[in-house]
């Protein structure tokens, strides 16, 4: 449709309106370039301002991260230190227990060494006894070996004295049935001699009558 209106006789004002028309769509293209500058922009500041919420979301896992890290590291060191405390705790116990044992091995050999003192002050007590008890027999030994020896004496005395006076007496007895003896002996011989004298009588009787007799025979 254009082409025709040029194609007329109006040139100018077909001319100067192409021309408006050229700056205004120049300003229309520069308006939109403008807008498009405008938006590439925004797009690019939103990029930016992207990158930059990344960039800081990026920092800020970094940093969680980091804090992580560091309460996994506080964490693993207060868990170290606990076991050291721990570890520690048990090697006191330890050395206490073994002090503990110690104090009692103490004891013990003192409650051993007095055991013995006190064994050995029984044993010398009871060799003193001993020889106290050994003294004393022996002194009562003595004094009754001395008694015995008095008693002995004296009953040997006694003994001998009843000896002498049985013996005394057996003595007098003796005499005494001696004497008696000799006078029946001389009892006995008297009567044996008073019956001899009979019996000679008698055989002289006897005769003296045989003869008397012979004789009256005759």
């Amino acid at each position: 449709g254009t082409g025709a209106e040029t194609g007329t006789g109006a040139e100018t004002g077909t001319g100067t309106g192409t021309g408006q028309e050229q700056e205004q769509e120049q300003k229309h293209e520069q308006g939109q370039e403008q807008e498009q500058e405008q938006e590439q922009e925004q797009e690019q500041k939103q990029e930016q301002e992207q990158e930059q919420e990344q960039e800081q979301d990026h920092e800020r896992e970094q940093e969680q991260e980091r804090e992580q890290e560091q309460e996994q590291e506080q964490e693993q060191e207060q868990e170290q230190e606990q076991i050291q405390e721990q570890e520690q705790e048990q090697e006191q116990e330890h050395e206490q227990e073994q002090e503990q044992e110690r104090l009692q091995e103490q004891e013990l050999k003192q409650i051993q060494e007095q055991e013995q003192e006190q064994e050995q002050k029984q044993k010398q007590k009871q060799e003193q006894e001993q020889d106290c008890s050994r003294n004393r027999t022996r002194s009562r030994n003595r004094s009754r070996n001395r008694s015995k020896s008095r008693n002995r004496n004296r009953s040997r005395n006694r003994s001998r004295n009843k000896i002498r006076s049985r013996n005394r007496r057996l003595e007098q007895e003796q005499e005494q049935e001696q004497k008696q003896e000799q006078k029946q002996e001389q009892k006995q011989e008297q009567e044996h001699e008073q019956k001899q004298e009979q019996e000679q009588k008698q055989e002289q009787e006897q005769e003296q009558e045989q003869k008397q007799e012979q004789e009256q025979e005759q």
